[in-house]
């Protein structure tokens, strides 16, 4: 099991997370195993290491989207989970 901590920055998190963190659950269930917390902006993913930096990656990916006027959704999620492993 893998651990990865990392900080997102310059964005809402609630467009990261979707509304009752819908978007984030969407991501561990495109990755089973893998476990997400956040406090704050502050990530740990918890995994293989394979799950854990393709979360970072995926995360990161979405952060892009928003900061590009974006509204990432559940279909965003599916999609560049499918890209990201």
């Amino acid at each position: 099991m893998s651990q990865l901590h990392f900080d997102v920055t310059g964005i809402a998190l609630l467009d990261l997370l979707g509304p009752e963190d819908v978007l984030i659950r969407e991501l561990e269930a495109q990755l089973p195993g893998l476990k997400i917390q956040n406090r704050g902006n502050s990530f740990t993913l918890e995994g293989s290491s394979a799950q854990t930096t393709q979360a970072r990656r995926l995360i990161e990916e979405l952060s892009r989207m928003i900061l590009m006027g974006m509204a990432p959704d559940r279909k965003a999620v599916v999609e560049s989970a499918l890209l990201v492993t």
